[in-house]
């Protein structure tokens, strides 16, 4: 055997090496990012279990929808992440309203949300629907 028998070896060997090391990189890179998306996925259901929210009041005057509802459970919400339908209907715009502190986008524990909407029917159902996803019907 030549010196180039060897070399090819040594070549052969050491890019088998650095395969190993890359491939070890990137099967733990990628177990952390399924432990990683576990952990997140546990995260929202606690956070949708800890979530409760109920309609108290919908009065209907004037072409104006007004529902006042109220965040029982522990877990802070974003005004802006509540959905509202009303008779099955995504409201989309012309929602206005408020939880706490006026102009704070946080309902937090304990807080009434109180919405105003005018849509073009009358309601015969509504429907609220927290960012985690419980939803309070009336």
């Amino acid at each position: 055997m030549g010196f180039s028998v060897s070399a090819a070896t040594a070549i052969i060997f050491s890019a088998m090496a650095l395969s190993m090391g890359i491939l070890a990189v990137m099967t733990t890179e990628a177990f952390d990012a399924v432990r990683r998306a576990g952990e997140t996925r546990v995260d929202m259901l606690i956070e949708r279990e800890r979530t409760r929210v109920s309609i108290i009041e919908v009065t209907w005057a004037n072409g104006t929808l007004r529902v006042n509802s109220s965040n029982d459970g522990s877990t802070t919400l974003h005004v802006s992440k509540t959905l509202l339908l009303v008779n099955g209907l995504l409201v989309t715009g012309g929602v206005s309203g408020d939880a706490g502190v006026s102009g704070s986008d946080l309902w937090l524990p304990g807080e009434v949300l109180r919405l105003r909407v005018s849509p073009s029917v009358s309601p015969s159902s509504v429907k609220l629907v927290a960012e985690t996803g419980v939803a309070a019907y009336w």
